[in-house]
């Protein structure tokens, strides 16, 4: 479940969703996106949508640590 730091309400579309992935190696960035498929099916989830909206934007990266997955919302 996604948890939400800014309340009970959800960001009103259009928002830009960056998702990060951690983990000691870093992948090309197709096998990124892939990596980071579930996140986003969830992510889309979470606001009601599928994740072809037109309303989310999808941002990748990528940082060295332990495995986790940051996700960053905003409004654009």
């Amino acid at each position: 479940m996604l948890r939400s730091e800014i309340g009970a309400e959800r960001p009103k579309m259009p928002l830009a969703v960056k998702l990060t992935r951690l983990s000691p190696r870093q992948l090309d960035d197709d096998n990124l996106r892939g990596a980071l498929k579930a996140v986003r099916d969830g992510v889309a989830d979470y606001f009601g949508v599928d994740d072809r909206h037109p309303g989310i934007e999808w941002l990748y990266g990528q940082e060295k640590g332990p495995y986790g997955v940051k996700i960053e919302i905003a409004c654009r």
